[in-house]
């Protein structure tokens, strides 16, 4: 059932973890904070319900037209399931990205020092990885540990490697935003016996209904820890 977001006021599918999102943006909102932190924060948190919106609809849209014509369709279906895993998987990592750039902005409301207002030409340097550690690294990193297990684990002291959903999620955004638009390769039984997937030219991933569904699924989890983690950490300072 949709849930309505108060911020945007848009319905959102019911896997958005919207009570999280409500809980920070109430906290934020009855908190004091430098007007560049309010129009920064608030459009980062806007952007975390339009991309989720974005790339849920891209999943319902390749899923059903997968079981409509298939993995492999003439013109112009073809174009249409490339077109919105485009967008699935662009709006997916932005979705991630968006948080990041709001909970630096949340940072800078409770704890200044750490966090800074950076003028125009430093926004580039808030990077979903700095963020992370500036908050895996602080006072309240017990706060965010799980939550960032989902996409970093440690490996060395003071290291850090992707998790393989967060590494295969951000490749195929960098391959499909920056580099191209890789074909399929089709296959094919004779004799009988069960059909082999056709696979996608992009890490090989095979083509069926299931491809943006699970992957929407994690996001959805992922989410949902990352913002109750920012509840927690807004409780806690603010």
């Amino acid at each position: 059932m949709p849930v309505r977001v108060s911020t945007v006021g848009i319905d959102l599918p019911d896997d958005f973890p919207h009570q999280p999102y409500e809980a920070i943006h109430a906290r934020v909102h009855a908190a004091a904070h430098h007007p560049d932190q309010v129009f920064h924060y608030g459009g980062a948190w806007n952007a975390v319900v339009y991309r989720f919106l974005s790339c849920a609809e891209a999943d319902v849209t390749f899923t059903q037209s997968v079981r409509t014509v298939g993995t492999s369709p003439g013109q112009p279906a073809r174009f249409r399931q490339e077109e919105v895993l485009l967008n699935f998987f662009v709006n997916g990592l932005s979705e991630i990205e968006s948080f990041f750039y709001g909970l630096y902005w949340i940072g800078s409301m409770a704890e200044p020092a750490h966090f800074p207002i950076l003028p125009d030409n430093q926004l580039r340097n808030i990077k979903t990885d700095k963020t992370m550690m500036l908050f895996g690294n602080g006072p309240h990193a017990a706060l965010f540990a799980a939550a960032f297990a989902r996409l970093r684990t440690p490996s060395t002291p003071g290291n850090w490697v992707n998790t393989l959903e967060y590494d295969e999620w951000k490749d195929i955004r960098n391959i499909l935003a920056h580099r191209a638009s890789y074909g399929r390769v089709m296959r094919a039984t004779t004799g009988g016996g069960p059909q082999p997937a056709d696979e996608w030219r992009v890490r090989g991933i095979s083509l069926n209904d299931q491809v943006t569904q699970t992957r929407r699924a994690w996001l959805a989890a992922t989410m949902k820890a990352l913002l109750k983690s920012g509840e927690a950490y807004a409780v806690a300072t603010l």
